[in-house]
């Protein structure tokens, strides 16, 4: 009896785990669409970080295209606004000097 029910516990474990959604990736180094193009130099900056922007500068490092690391970020989105930040992008990437969770 007690394997009967473990074994619906199981199943009902798996079915769940089936289920959730993993949502949009962050890198998705892949997608052409989830990145815009610094232009002065070719490297590509994650939607992530700066939304609808039409425009992005990196000063940090481009590892592969794609920005990663630490650096000065400025966008400018549809409405013309500006914005500047002293951030980290693609923290997870092995190559980043920062980590997630980490401040620079």
């Amino acid at each position: 009896m007690m394997t009967k029910y473990l074994f619906i516990g199981l199943a009902l474990a798996i079915s769940g785990c089936a289920n959730v959604s993993s949502g949009p990736s962050l890198v998705a180094y892949h997608d052409d669409s989830a990145w815009v193009v610094d232009e002065a130099t070719q490297c590509k900056v994650n939607r992530y970080y700066v939304g609808n922007a039409q425009m992005v500068s990196w000063s940090g490092r481009c590892i592969d295209g794609f920005a990663i690391g630490e650096g000065i970020l400025v966008w400018v989105d549809e409405s013309g606004s500006k914005g500047v930040h002293s951030t980290c992008l693609q923290p997870d990437h092995f190559m980043s000097a920062c980590k997630m969770g980490s401040s620079i």
